[in-house]
């Protein structure tokens, strides 16, 4: 009986200290787990506030060079730039002179060309080109939009700046439009001429009278007539 009693507080005393050894153990991997587990939070933490800082840092600084950026544009205003680009390498010098047929392009697309003349709706505003057609119908008319009709400078390739809504006539149909009087029109000359006046006008009245008046009494009758007309006339 006692070696009964002996071998269960053994064993109890056995199983007791290897459930209090698990437990230890369990609680000391629990709190490993958990330090680590705070460690890697906090790190976590520290780097997101670091990446924050640093977004933060780097919008002050685009927000201050959106700033300056703006500052020298404004400053640019009314002003002519000149951009110099340096190119390298293969086929440098055809890129450095630009490609064939640019230069007429962006003219175009900026300023727009009228040797055909306006299409409907007219100019669009601002900077045109006129009197830009070849041969020798070059000189064009105009029409603004007020009515007010008229012939362009006589020089070629003229840049104008022109209301929005402007029409402007083609060479070709601006000679047929506008007639051309280099010797003047018929029976200028004469309308142009001063007209000769007399200081004394002379006017000739004829008085015929029937009856017993003599010649004394007509003249006088002629001459208050004409003083009459004379000082009426002046």
């Amino acid at each position: 009986m006692n070696r009964v009693n002996s071998t269960i507080k053994s064993g109890a005393s056995k199983w007791s200290s290897t459930i209090k050894s698990g437990i230890s153990k369990a609680a000391s991997s629990f709190s490993s787990q958990m330090s680590k587990m705070v460690s890697t939070a906090s790190s976590k933490a520290s780097a997101i506030s670091s990446s924050l800082a640093k977004i933060g840092t780097a919008a002050a600084s685009a927000a201050s060079k959106v700033k300056t950026l703006q500052s020298a544009i404004n400053s640019l205003k009314s002003k002519t730039v000149t951009i110099t680009a340096n190119v390298k390498g293969k086929g440098a010098n055809k890129l450095a002179t630009g490609t064939p047929g640019a230069k007429r392009a962006f003219s175009q697309a900026f300023v727009p060309h009228y040797a055909n003349g306006t299409t409907a709706g007219g100019h669009r505003g601002g900077m045109a080109l006129v009197n830009d057609a070849g041969g020798s119908n070059w000189r064009e008319a105009f029409m603004l939009p007020n009515g007010l009709m008229g012939l362009f400078p006589n020089q070629r390739n003229l840049n104008t700046v022109l209301p929005a809504g402007t029409q402007v006539l083609d060479g070709n149909s601006t000679k047929k439009l506008f007639p051309r009087y280099a010797n003047g029109t018929d029976g200028a000359k004469n309308a142009f001429a001063p007209q000769k006046s007399s200081s004394n006008p002379t006017i000739q009245i004829n008085v015929t009278i029937q009856g017993n008046a003599s010649a004394a009494d007509a003249n006088a009758i002629a001459n208050t007539i004409g003083e009459k007309m004379i000082a009426k006339k002046l």
